[in-house]
């Protein structure tokens, strides 16, 4: 489920499809945000609740589970064993074997790994 806070930048032109961000920093998320915008992509904010895959048909999920494990596990519980969006996770170093993870971006978090990170998961 989109957040109250669902905020809605960048550029469509492309016919790209949304990149949800769920992540409970502030601070992450506008990076996140300016990254994702910069390279001409559709941001939607979200909590961890998010589970509408099949109606938003996001391109990518990017899930901060940095201080938040517990938090992502009903996630990851939703995305096992479905048709899904690629996933993006920010972490602290912890990588679990059997999250549906497409690709890790381990803090601290800086532009240019984000980027490295994105350009790999579309493979662009």
């Amino acid at each position: 489920m989109l957040s109250s806070e669902t905020s809605r930048t960048g550029s469509d032109a492309d016919g790209k499809a949304p990149v949800v961000i769920i992540t409970q920093s502030p601070v992450n998320r506008v990076v996140l945000a300016g990254v994702l915008s910069r390279l001409g992509y559709r941001i939607v904010s979200a909590d961890f609740s998010y589970a509408d895959f099949d109606n938003d048909n996001p391109s990518a999920l990017v899930i901060d589970c940095t201080g938040e494990r517990a938090a992502c596990a009903p996630l990851f519980g939703r995305l096992a064993g479905t048709s899904r969006p690629k996933v993006l996770m920010i972490s602290g170093g912890e990588r679990d074997p059997m999250a549906p993870v497409d690709h890790y971006v381990e803090k601290p978090m800086t532009t240019d790994k984000l980027e490295v990170a994105i350009h790999r998961l579309f493979g662009n």
